[in-house]
């Protein structure tokens, strides 16, 4: 991750709070925009029902993403205790961890997401008879739900700020109603993609060693776009 610096900037700007400049006092503040997400340990039974493969949807997946605009938050719950007079103190009681990511995918002709997100969630769970496709030992958890893997980074690309790994991962609806259309109105289309999140694992070193051989990954494809000459 970014490495820390000394943070004497914060001591010697504490009253104006003004960290601009060149050398002194200089602390530059964490950057939005910068972030991928990417999808791992696919099932292999969406290729029954998707028309791709799992390379392929994989692509499709993480070159569609424009957002990640929910992520599960940890909360710690207190209990209240009385006092004397109205009076109360609070003690730790126990936690609440989100159970959802949520992705926003640009839709393409032809309807990839749509394809990939529907034909994973009838797997499941097929819309004409309410059961799952698969049947008896291929009914596990581990055989429709994947991981996703977050991080956002310094302008670089590639010197990861925040990680996250997001584990039993499904998504839960097709979001048919963007197809819904106006005669007056023309506009691309952003799928929504509410994922389930068993269990987040935020910032640690094993999520951090995953993102950076993911992000390395990535950012290899600057290579092709720096090879291009169009119109040559």
């Amino acid at each position: 991750m970014a490495a820390n610096n000394s943070w004497q900037a914060l001591l010697e700007n504490r009253f104006s709070r003004n960290f601009g400049g060149t050398k002194q006092g200089v602390a530059d503040p964490y950057l939005t925009g910068y972030f991928w997400a990417y999808w791992t340990d696919l099932p292999p039974m969406l290729t029954k029902y998707v028309p791709f493969n799992l390379q392929t949807i994989s692509t499709i997946l993480v070159a569609s993403c424009e957002a990640v605009t929910t992520i599960p938050e940890y909360t710690l719950n207190k209990a209240s205790i009385p006092a004397l007079a109205g009076l109360k103190y609070n003690i730790p009681s126990n936690v609440d961890i989100g159970d959802s990511i949520t992705t926003r995918h640009r839709e393409f002709s032809g309807t990839p997401i749509f394809k990939i997100i529907r034909g994973w969630c009838t797997a499941i769970r097929d819309y004409r008879t309410g059961v799952s496709k698969e049947e008896g030992d291929e009914y596990t958890k581990s055989h429709y739900s994947s991981t996703i893997f977050y991080w956002t980074t310094k302008p670089d690309g590639k010197t990861i700020e925040f990680c996250m790994c997001c584990t039993g991962c499904f998504p839960t609806r097709p979001n048919e109603g963007n197809f819904a259309h106006d005669i007056g109105t023309s506009d691309v289309v952003a799928q929504e993609v509410e994922w389930n999140c068993d269990i987040a694992y935020v910032n640690e070193d094993w999520v951090l060693s995953k993102c950076n051989t993911l992000a390395q990954i990535v950012y290899k494809d600057t290579s092709v776009i720096y090879s291009r000459k169009e119109g040559v």
